[in-house]
């Protein structure tokens, strides 16, 4: 049988662990309720160390010292010896039976009636046992009750596996995320803006391209880094080089990045992009990006603005954030979502809503842009709406610098 190294006593990876500390919690209650015993507990074995994961009193049994998150040495316990079959499963007189005589806690604790079951994973991992047991002596607990107590044990043990389970693979794919930073497994590709009074570029959006084919789209691979807990460490990669692009700017021209509210609140995003032509950047939210607190992100985007880096919202009209962003933040560019644009010459609620944006912007002093334009009809119906900042495959496609 196999030791238990899987968990370490915190681990970062380790899924839905609120769910499972009430499984195992329940599974410790149920135990202690239904066999009327002082205590019980379940326990993780680490190496030498036996680590209480959760654990149950009853009102005479408050005063025990065992208490969830505590660790005690493994090889003196009587969970231990029954996990290596040395002892029974249960003892009904702990006080005179000479096998635990040995075991300190039976005197130290006032052990009358004890259970222990190990917890095993189905490949014969020893995760650790459930163990339970009464000062008095209880004649009234039968082999049917150890079953009981064999029952939770393998409800214990399916629901560690979820969580192990889970936990692999988030470390799988936070091992995937790190890599593709470490080794900039990316390419950064531009989009130009158009302004159609000039027929110039007016800015360029920095894109990025993944080299491996596992997500089906980029989007998904800043998804995944986010529920790795890396969503930040993979935006700034990225940026690097857009960062440095502003420097080949002139005029008004300008580099737009895309970055999150979480990633715009941290030291190293601030440290990057004072290192731009600041006056050549533009950052663009995401207006799906979830805010806690606005008046907070105002005090770093302040920061940042000070600089003289404009700020956009993109996707506006997608529907995300009934344009919260836009009323809290006061962007100097509205970028209009292709969802809004698509179609939108056969579409007159689209229009409405477009002009109704584009009317916004005007009273305050932003810009729009329409992203996402592909077909003669689109752009047409944008310039009769007084839209002329366009952005989209008709009139260019991504491309390396």
């Amino acid at each position: 049988m196999k030791l238990n190294m899987l968990i370490p006593v915190k681990d970062p990876f380790l899924t839905d662990v609120e769910n499972l500390d009430e499984s195992l919690q329940a599974a410790a209650a149920s135990f202690r309720k239904l066999l009327d015993f002082d205590i019980s507990y379940i326990s993780r074995f680490d190496n030498n160390h036996q680590v209480i994961v959760a654990v149950e009193y009853s009102d005479s049994g408050a005063d025990i010292p065992i208490n969830k998150g505590s660790v005690g040495n493994l090889e003196q316990t009587y969970c231990k010896r029954v996990a290596d079959n040395k002892l029974p499963r249960f003892v009904r007189n702990a006080k005179e039976e000479p096998l635990v005589a040995d075991i300190p806690d039976i005197a130290k604790l006032s052990i009358g009636t004890l259970i222990s079951v190990p917890i095993t994973l189905r490949d014969g991992t020893l995760y650790g046992s459930i163990c339970g047991f009464s000062r008095t002596i209880r004649n009234d607990i039968s082999e049917r009750d150890v079953r009981f107590v064999e029952l939770l044990a393998e409800f214990a043990s399916r629901v560690l596996e979820s969580s192990i389970t889970k936990s692999t693979n988030l470390r799988k794919r936070h091992d995937f995320i790190m890599k593709i930073i470490s080794d900039r497994s990316f390419q950064n590709v531009y989009q130009s803006i158009v302004d159609l009074t000039t027929g110039k570029n007016v800015g360029l959006e920095a894109l990025t391209r993944f080299e491996d084919v596992l997500f089906v789209s980029p989007d998904s691979v800043f998804r995944e880094a986010e529920r790795c807990g890396l969503k930040s460490e993979l935006e700034i990669a990225v940026l690097h080089e857009p960062i440095k692009r502003t420097h080949e700017m002139s005029g008004d021209c300008y580099v737009s990045i895309n970055v999150s509210p979480v990633t715009v609140a941290t030291k190293a995003f601030k440290d990057l992009v004072a290192t731009a032509a600041t006056d050549h950047l533009v950052i663009e939210l995401n207006e799906a990006d979830t805010v806690d607190s606005y008046f907070a992100l105002n005090d770093h985007l302040n920061r940042i603005r000070e600089l003289g880096i404009s700020l956009a919202i993109d996707d506006v009209g997608s529907g995300y954030a009934n344009f919260r962003h836009i009323l809290e933040l006061s962007p100097e560019i509205l970028k209009l979502d292709i969802s809004l644009i698509r179609d939108i010459d056969t579409n007159r609620k689209k229009q409405a809503l477009a002009a109704a944006i584009t009317a916004y912007a005007d009273e305050f002093g932003s810009k729009i842009i329409a992203e996402g334009v592909e077909t003669e009809a689109e752009l047409q119906i944008l310039r009769k709406l007084g839209i002329s900042l366009i952005q989209g495959y008709l009139l260019s496609k991504p491309a390396p610098w």
